[in-house]
C-alpha cells in the first residue's frame, strides 16, 4: 500500500497554541546539568526538598551513579521536546486521514511533568561554567587560575573541532587576557561572580528549584 506522509509537527509549538502553562523544554544536557548541581548539593550536605525529588531516587545520586546510568530509568520523568512523524494510506478520504492522525496521536501529545526548569531563558553555557568554576574552587584551584585554565581547554576544544557543526562555540572570559586593561583583577573578577552564581543555583536546586533566580 503506497503511504504518504502528512504530518510532520513539533510538540513546543502545539504547546503553545493549545496549552498557556509552560512545560519543560529541556533537552538531556540541561536535565544533565540539573542533575550535577543536584549532587554538588547532596555533597555539600544541604538540606534537600526529599519530598520534590522523590521520584529521582536521590539515594543513588549521592551514592555516585553516573549521570547516563540515571537518566535511562529516570527519563520518564521529563518532557523532552520531539517531532512526530505520522505515516498515513493515501486512499484514504481526508475526513478518515485526519481521523487515523487523532488516533495515532493518542498519548503522544500534552505530556506534562512536575520537573520543569525554573527559568525561561536556560543559559546552559554559562550555568555550566559557574559550576565548573564552583568545583575548581573547591579544589582550592587560584580564581585566575581557573579562568585562564579552562578559557585555554575552549580554545583548544575550537582549535581541534573547528569544522564541526557540532561543537558549542564557547569562552570563559569577556576578553582574551592579553586584551584586557588590568588582566589579572579582571579574570579574578569573572570568576569570582561565577563562582557565587554557582552557589546561589545549588542552593535553588536543593529546594527544588533549577535554576531559580541567581
Amino acid at each position: 500500500m503506497e503511504l504518504l506522509s502528512i504530518l510532520w509537527y513539533n510538540i513546543s509549538i502545539m504547546k503553545m497554541i493549545k496549552q498557556k502553562r509552560r512545560r519543560i523544554g529541556a533537552e538531556k544536557q540541561n536535565i544533565r546539568l540539573w542533575y550535577n548541581y543536584l549532587q554538588m548539593a547532596l555533597e555539600l550536605k544541604l538540606k534537600i526538598n526529599k519530598e520534590y525529588y522523590k521520584k529521582w531516587h536521590i539515594s543513588t545520586i549521592s551514592a555516585g551513579m553516573r549521570f547516563d546510568r540515571w537518566y535511562k530509568e529516570h527519563k520518564h520523568l521529563f518532557v523532552i521536546n520531539k517531532k512526530i512523524s505520522l505515516e498515513i494510506a493515501s486512499t484514504l478520504t481526508y475526513k478518515d486521514a485526519v481521523a487515523k492522525a487523532k488516533e495515532l496521536l493518542k498519548g503522544k501529545t500534552d505530556k506534562q511533568t512536575d520537573f520543569e526548569l525554573s527559568s525561561t531563558r536556560f543559559r546552559y553555557l554559562e550555568i555550566d561554567d559557574y559550576l565548573k568554576c564552583y568545583k575548581l574552587k573547591r579544589k582550592d584551584k587560584k580564581l585566575f587560575d581557573i579562568g585562564t585554565m579552562l578559557e585555554e581547554e575552549y580554545l583548544k576544544k575550537q582549535e581541534q573541532y573547528k569544522n564541526s557543526k557540532k561543537l558549542l562555540q564557547r569562552k570563559l572570559l569577556q576578553k582574551k587576557v592579553e586584551d584586557m586593561q588590568n588582566s589579572y583583577d579582571d579574570v579574578i573578577s569573572i570568576v569570582s561572580r561565577k563562582i557565587k552564581k554557582a552557589d546561589k543555583i545549588i542552593k535553588n536546586t536543593a529546594k527544588g528549584q533549577f535554576p531559580g533566580k541567581y
